[in-house]
């Protein structure tokens, strides 16, 4: 399907693959008792829910198309956007309620959508990475712990580069595709995102024992609207009261999101 986007005739190749997740969190099971975790390489939709494909998912406990771990040491394709190298999931529900997952790579590059040039990506968004990698834990009593990391990262943009990440990030860094107020926004950029969640994967205010982190996202705005997730990893667990944590009566304090 081909549409124009400043003046660039942009193709994306919406393929029907089935999907390993189905909220933001991922796949919740309601029967795996007091923890799960869930892990990917990188997710794609798009076209609202047509377009909805996973690259090396892994989840425990197992579910069809998940295992517990899975990774590749070649080059995988994210499918209309790009190609990661070295990726891999895991995840782990140990003993007394723990939760653990990650994921990552050691190479990537992707254009949301993929629009190739001479050399150079013409994506509207554009993210090349050296290597990058996420974990989230989630101990009883102790609530649910994110890490995230990206090496050597660059963001483009219609072949441009318009950011070189610092070595370190906080949560939750955020980047307007333009920067410039003044012009439409065409994406918006979040790295090291940081979510906390209910016990059903339902984003909430304030610390608890679950929640994702994503080491990117890329959010396509317009005709194209697609949603893109570099490295996730998500638990959940018993917060740091050690119970279990479920969504709040509508207009309570934790339903902040």
């Amino acid at each position: 399907m081909a549409y124009r986007i400043l003046g660039l005739a942009v193709t994306l190749a919406l393929t029907v693959v089935p999907a390993h997740a189905d909220s933001e969190w991922g796949v919740v099971l309601p029967d795996a008792g007091c923890a799960q975790s869930q892990s990917w390489v990188a997710r794609v939709r798009g076209q609202s829910g047509v377009l909805d494909a996973t690259v090396l998912a892994a989840h425990s406990p197992a579910v069809p198309l998940a295992p517990k771990e899975q990774g590749a040491a070649g080059a995988r394709t994210i499918p209309g956007v790009g190609t990661v190298i070295g990726g891999y999931a895991r995840t782990l529900v140990g003993a007394g309620c723990s939760a653990h997952a990650e994921a990552g790579g050691s190479a990537l590059e992707v254009g949301v959508p993929h629009v190739a040039g001479p050399g150079v990506s013409l994506s509207p968004v554009g993210l090349r990475f050296d290597g990058f990698a996420v974990t989230a834990t989630s101990v009883p009593g102790e609530g649910a712990r994110f890490g995230g990391q990206i090496v050597n990262g660059v963001v483009t943009s219609l072949g441009r580069t318009v950011l070189t990440l610092p070595a370190s990030l906080r949560a939750n860094v955020g980047l307007r595709v333009p920067a410039d107020p003044a012009l439409p926004a065409i994406a918006q950029v979040v790295f090291n995102e940081q979510v906390s969640t209910a016990a059903d994967g339902t984003p909430v205010s304030g610390a608890t024992g679950s929640g994702w982190v994503n080491a990117a996202r890329v959010t396509l705005l317009g005709p194209v609207a697609a949603d893109v997730t570099i490295g996730h990893a998500a638990v959940i667990g018993a917060g740091p009261d050690g119970v279990l944590e479920f969504p709040c009566a509508e207009g309570a304090a934790r339903c902040g999101r």
